[in-house]
C-alpha cells in the first residue's frame, strides 16, 4: 500500500473494522466552487483511480475505500463520481448517508 497512493495527496483516516478489516476515508466539505475546491476534487477522483488500480492488483481484497464527499459542491458531481468506481468495495457516502 505504501507506493499505491503516491497520485494522490493523502487518505485522512484510516479505520480498522471489529472484524479486523481496513478501511481507509478520504473525506471532504466543499460548498462552492473554485481553484482550490476543483483541486480537491481532481484529488478525489485521484483517490478512487488508486483505488481502481489497487483493486486490479488484488481482486480478493477485503480492504474498503470510502470517500466521504459534503457540500453543494459535491452534490452536482455526485453521479459523475459514482461512475469512476470500478469495485464493490470503493464507496461513496456522505457524512448522513453514513449514520
Amino acid at each position: 500500500m505504501n507506493n499505491s497512493f503516491k497520485n494522490t495527496k493523502t487518505f485522512d483516516f484510516k479505520s480498522l473494522t471489529v472484524d479486523n478489516k481496513i478501511e481507509y476515508y478520504y473525506a471532504k466539505y466543499t460548498n462552492e466552487e473554485g481553484g482550490a475546491q476543483d483541486n480537491q476534487y481532481k484529488d478525489a477522483v485521484s483517490f478512487i483511480d488508486q483505488a481502481n488500480l489497487y483493486y486490479k492488483k488484488n481482486k480478493f481484497s477485503d480492504i474498503k475505500f470510502i470517500l466521504i464527499l459534503d457540500g453543494n459542491y459535491y452534490i452536482k458531481k455526485m453521479n459523475d463520481i459514482k461512475k469512476l468506481i470500478n469495485h464493490s468495495n470503493i464507496l461513496v457516502e456522505t457524512s448522513t448517508s453514513l449514520c
